[in-house]
């Protein structure tokens, strides 16, 4: 498996978007889509053949992520540890240098602080964003519109607002 889509966004400690990121990447290990990921991210094949390589929308992303100003910096999370296990195994891979796996950036499994904070167990994105009586907005499993998702939880937005910056 490869990443074939970077989705972020980046909240002001009051729990607003202020700044978003997305691209499609083409993978080199694997670059044809399964049809079971296309069912399930609604990713066509011709949008990853048009895609820059992974390793450059990895340069992108880290681009965009050092041009964020520094008192966001220091702290991301991602819904469980799947993608930022993958952004390792990318970066690895790539020979990218990404600042958010730097030893100093702290990454915050949301799912499980999700969890915590509305004392669930914890579960997907879709049932956690119905579980505080919203609707999911978008398509599931596409990058950016799971981190829009994300930052609509209440609890998400409160922890944000507990982070020292």
């Amino acid at each position: 498996m490869e990443l074939i889509q970077i989705g972020a966004v980046v909240m002001a400690k009051d729990g607003t978007l202020i700044n978003r990121f997305e691209a499609y990447a083409r993978p080199s290990i694997h670059p044809k889509l399964t049809s079971f990921c296309t069912r399930l991210t609604g990713i066509s094949q011709s949008r990853i053949d048009q895609a820059k390589p992974l390793s450059e929308v990895l340069v992108e992303f880290d681009k965009w992520v050092a041009g964020i100003h520094s008192d966001h910096l220091g702290h991301w999370g991602s819904w469980g540890a799947y993608d930022r296990n993958q952004f390792i195994k990318d970066a690895r891979r790539q020979k990218v240098t990404l600042q958010i796996l730097a030893q100093d950036s702290t990454h915050h499994n949301l799912k499980s602080i999700w969890a915590e904070r509305a004392r669930q167990r914890p579960m997907g994105l879709g049932k956690a964003v119905v579980a505080e009586g919203l609707r999911f907005e978008g398509r599931a499993h596409n990058a950016l519109v799971d981190a829009e998702n994300i930052a609509r939880l209440k609890h998400i937005r409160n922890y944000r607002r507990e982070l020292p910056y």
